[in-house]
């Protein structure tokens, strides 16, 4: 099983604490669960700027961050 803990704070505090935390209780509750943790302000990520033609052509956006990686987890 996996479990996927984001952290959408912009400055490292109480959010990316408890998320760790998280990370630390699931792993002593059942040794098979892997932990992934991901902080989105170490991220690209550029703002959407509606362009409804390209992606629901496309069905991706023509942007390139990492929106996509993150979408695939």
């Amino acid at each position: 099983m996996k479990a996927l803990l984001i952290s959408c704070s912009p400055r490292k505090g109480n959010s990316e604490t408890i998320v760790n935390k998280m990370s630390e209780i699931l792993k002593k509750q059942n040794a098979k669960i892997e932990t992934e943790i991901i902080l989105l302000r170490k991220k690209k990520i550029e703002r959407c700027i509606g362009c409804l033609e390209f992606c629901n052509k496309k069905l991706a956006c023509y942007k390139k961050d990492d929106v996509a990686n993150i979408f695939e987890k």
